[in-house]
């Protein structure tokens, strides 16, 4: 037997006491006479057995069994009754309040040992298979939390394809951080200005000087009780309480990046486009108005050389003609430059 062990004797007998401390010499025991302090002691001692005498006790032994498997803390340690009564009904009402064995007295020596023994391994089992019941359960537990997790992660990054503006991406971000409990602070770089929100809609000052210095540490920094800075090349992360997330974050993280980086690219080709369809529209406009100058200048030429009233029917017919076609491919070409203004917005949405 171990040492460590802790046996509760309940004995009020001088003669027997003496016995049961030399018998258990190599366990932690804790005797009384007393089946009130007894009560009192138990839940403080926890003993992985109690002995029981049910005679000539303050209280009764079936009533100091019975509030002990009625009290919450101690009504798994396992009881032996101790009794000169052998009567069939006094084991039957024993075993009816709780008691696990019960031994008459005098008893064998070698017989009350094995008993002893057989109850010890017996409570070290059911212990052993508690411990291991509850570590199934966490880690049944852990599997279908790292799966919930995993689920949000995947989400987020099948979301994140559809994201086309930063205010979408913060939101998408917080709903998915918030499943793992972790608050944070997320910074992100567009192309001509900078974004920031906090899950909590509050962003102290102190934490927007860290994020003004995360260049400085690596791309994943720990510090303090539970913080972290996630620093991305588009998206800075401060976290506030990281738990055990700091792998779920890398990924969200990376996730981020790449779609910062898209909106960015997005938001550049809008503006060439724009700029673009603008410089299209001017130079379509100056070309009409060349062309209605030209056409303008040559009338008035015409007129100013006496050429027109020499020109026959046909021939003005076929000067007409002339002005309409090349009129109609600068046309042509005009609407080649809205198609291209057309395609371009086309191709950015």
């Amino acid at each position: 037997m171990q040492n460590d062990i802790k046996i509760f004797v309940i004995e009020h007998e001088k003669s027997a006491q003496y016995f049961m401390s030399a018998f258990f010499s190599d366990f932690q025991i804790e005797i009384t006479g007393s089946g009130e302090k007894a009560l009192e002691l138990i839940n403080a001692y926890k003993p992985e057995l109690i002995l029981l005498t049910i005679d000539s006790l303050d209280i009764d032994g079936y009533s100091i069994c019975e509030k002990i498997k009625n009290n919450e803390s101690s009504k798994n340690i396992p009881v032996i009754f101790l009794s000169e009564q052998k009567d069939l009904q006094d084991k039957l009402k024993a075993y009816g309040v709780g008691a696990t064995d019960y031994i008459v007295k005098p008893f064998d020596v070698i017989e009350f040992k094995n008993k002893i023994d057989q109850v010890l391994i017996s409570n070290q089992r059911i212990k052993d298979f508690e411990y291991q019941l509850s570590q199934s359960y966490s880690a049944v537990l852990d599997v279908q939390n790292n799966a919930a997790m995993s689920q949000s992660i995947i989400e987020f990054l099948q979301a994140n394809l559809f994201c086309h503006d930063i205010a979408s991406l913060f939101k998408l971000f917080f709903n998915t951080t918030s499943k793992f409990s972790s608050s944070c602070v997320l910074q992100i770089q567009g192309n001509n200005e900078t974004f920031i929100q906090s899950d909590t809609g509050n962003i102290h000052q102190i934490e927007h000087e860290i994020l003004n210095i995360a260049d400085n540490f690596n791309r994943v920094h720990l510090f303090g009780e539970g913080r972290a800075i996630y620093n991305w090349q588009h998206a800075t992360l401060l976290v506030r309480n990281i738990h055990d997330n700091s792998d779920n974050l890398t990924v969200l993280m990376d996730g981020v990046d790449a779609t910062v980086k898209a909106i960015n690219i997005e938001n550049e080709l809008l503006e060439s486009v724009n700029s673009l369809k603008s410089s299209n529209d001017i130079i379509k406009d100056k070309v009409m108005d060349v062309f209605t100058e030209m056409n303008g200048t040559l009338k008035e030429t015409f007129l100013s050389l006496g050429l027109v009233s020499s020109l026959s029917l046909e021939e003005e017919d076929s000067l007409a003609d002339y002005l309409e076609i090349y009129q109609k491919k600068i046309n042509s070409l005009l609407d080649e430059l809205g198609d291209n203004n057309k395609t371009s917005v086309i191709l950015t949405n």
